[in-house]
């Protein structure tokens, strides 16, 4: 797909994908909260980020933004190297949160330094991460 990004392909899965949980987590749209995170590090402007939470279940969303200048032609995305510390906090009760990527299926374990831009963008442009908790 990220070869062939300009056809609009990641963006109709990605509606794909969300419409899914949607469907088996309604709440998670209608009832959670929208809860802002902040973004740590040298790059923290060039990301968006936020986390939907309803009772056990949370939906961690970022996106890059203002970074076209660093996109390589053949795919969506900037090198590792241009987030360098950059990191999203994870806003959880106990600090530590395990999330996984409705893309790459990748787990990520989040903690007192955050969710690293370099490794959350390394596969996909974008990350949507569910809590390990989401069956």
């Amino acid at each position: 797909m990220l070869a062939d990004y300009r056809s609009g392909v990641i963006k109709q899965q990605l509606i794909h994908r969300l419409l899914r949980v949607r469907r088996r987590r309604p709440e998670l749209f209608a009832r959670a909260g929208y809860e802002p995170l902040d973004v740590m590090g040298w790059r923290r402007e060039h990301i968006v980020a936020f986390m939907r939470r309803f009772e056990r279940y949370c939906l961690l969303v970022a996106v890059p933004r203002l970074c076209a200048a660093g996109v390589n032609e053949d795919r969506p995305m900037v090198s590792k190297e241009f987030w360098g510390d950059t990191a999203i906090a994870c806003a959880n009760d106990d600090v530590a949160c395990t999330f996984s990527d409705l893309f790459t299926h990748r787990t990520y374990q989040g903690g007192a330094q955050g969710l690293p831009a370099r490794t959350l963008f390394s596969e996909w442009p974008v990350a949507v991460l569910m809590s390990e908790s989401y069956p």
